[in-house]
């Protein structure tokens, strides 16, 4: 079996366009700690773009 390196996964981390959650921040500062490659998508939650059509479902 082989095993994908965690860099070469596709990574999004969601944070509101404040940037005032404190679950997102730490999120951010752990992957920025680590070196984990992400990409950084704010969401405007007053707009409720998380609740948009473009938006990933939830599991």
């Amino acid at each position: 079996m082989e095993m994908t390196p965690v860099n070469d996964s596709r990574l999004c981390l969601y944070v509101d366009a404040q940037f005032t959650s404190p679950y997102a921040m730490s999120a951010f500062v752990v992957l920025r700690e680590k070196g984990i490659e992400f990409e950084l998508s704010p969401l405007d939650l007053d707009a409720f773009e998380n609740q948009s059509e473009d938006m990933p479902a939830s599991r």
